[in-house]
């Protein structure tokens, strides 16, 4: 039975000190979204290629460096066999993302390997971070823009447009969310901080937005700001020529939701301003760069 080589293999390496055993590896595989189809050639995949050294590699995802561990072993196999990069990056990613779910659950992991905090809001899993992918599930390349050193990319995440927003870019199991998906994250707050004047200080983050005198905005008094843990930076925006303007005193979030089709559609998107006391839900091109904030289905 494939159990029985994966049990094998792994006993033949029995100096590293592992911390996922093999029965959980199996379990989780076969629990997994994957076909039947699937579920054999990945777990044959994972034994072909010395399942010693692949497992090795998985005491990187326990100790939270998912991106390092994706880009070692999918190094490794090219090496090794003459993979494509592309292909046995889906491979792997595909079949890791579960596993490292399933260990962490409070964290969701794109396509390039990217892990995100999450936060519940009421009903509602969203991502606590703003999305960094630049592949849809397929390994597609998508179009995105990022501004800044490696930190700043991290903290704002990307900047995608129409390309994206009809692309399958959101990890599985996880969407781009609708406007219903926002207006219902705007009911909630309402009944959960009735004291809150403006409730859109609750998701925004509390560093970082330009300050501002009128009271109630998000840019005043921003040690208020943040109490469910969306963590909103200012990121601005890119515009239709590519320029990164305005960090510090805009968030933009698309939606899934199009307002009309035309030569480039119309998005609605949440939009938060430093020196309002007020949110906006509206639409715009989608020839501009924004963020994606994702919701688990």
């Amino acid at each position: 039975m494939i159990q029985d080589l994966i049990s094998e293999k792994i006993k033949q390496f029995n100096s590293i000190d592992f911390l996922i055993n093999e029965n959980s590896i199996f379990e989780i595989i076969m629990d997994s979204h994957l076909s039947p189809i699937q579920k054999q050639v990945y777990i044959k995949l994972f034994i072909k290629n010395d399942i010693a050294t692949l497992i090795y590699h998985f005491n990187k995802v326990m100790n939270n460096n998912y991106h390092e561990f994706l880009q070692s072993i999918t190094k490794y196999l090219c090496d090794k066999d003459n993979y494509n990069y592309d292909d046995i990056l889906r491979i792997i990613s595909d079949f890791t993302q579960p596993i490292y779910s399933h260990l962490n659950p409070d964290t969701v992991i794109d396509f390039d390997g990217n892990i995100y905090k999450t936060v519940k809001i009421g009903t509602q899993i969203w991502m606590a971070e703003n999305l960094r992918v630049t592949h849809d599930i397929n390994g597609k390349k998508v179009n995105h823009e990022f501004f800044g050193d490696d930190k700043t990319k991290i903290m704002y995440g990307a900047y995608y447009g129409q390309f994206a927003l009809e692309s399958d870019i959101a990890p599985k199991g996880w969407r781009i969310p609708s406007l219903g998906d926002f207006n219902e994250l705007k009911s909630f707050l309402m009944k959960k901080y009735p004291e809150e004047e403006n409730i859109w200080k609750t998701i925004a983050s509390n560093v970082l937005w330009e300050k501002s005198d009128i009271k109630n905005s998000i840019g005043y008094d921003q040690k208020r700001n943040n109490i469910t843990g969306f963590n909103l930076y200012p990121a601005g925006y890119s515009n239709s020529v590519g320029n990164w303007n305005n960090q510090f005193r805009h968030a933009n979030l698309w939606t899934s939701t199009t307002r009309f089709k035309t030569n480039c559609d119309q998005y609605y998107r949440l939009s938060l301003a430093s020196d309002n006391d007020y949110r906006i839900i509206d639409y715009d091109h989608a020839y501009y760069g924004f963020n994606i904030r994702c919701i688990k289905d």
